[in-house]
């Protein structure tokens, strides 16, 4: 429960963890390049729809446009 701990103080985006959220696009790939395509799909899109909370967080220029460009479009 500590992530629903997490959300009752911190609110979003402050609750959120992950390789999108701490600016990680090693990480964000290689996650994307074990999945297969269909997979591979979801799991962008799903981390695109993190990008507005990471930029809350911090996420910005560079790192924030590598991000964008893996992901692809919308």
């Amino acid at each position: 429960m500590l992530t629903v701990d997490d959300l009752a103080a911190a609110g979003l985006p402050g609750c959120l963890t992950g390789p999108a959220v701490r600016g990680d696009v090693g990480a964000v790939a290689a996650h994307l390049d074990a999945l297969d395509e269909e997979s591979r799909a979801l799991d962008a899109a799903t981390t695109r729809a993190l990008l507005p909370s990471a930029a809350r967080v911090g996420v910005a220029g560079a790192t924030f446009a590598s991000l964008e460009a893996l992901l692809g479009p919308r």
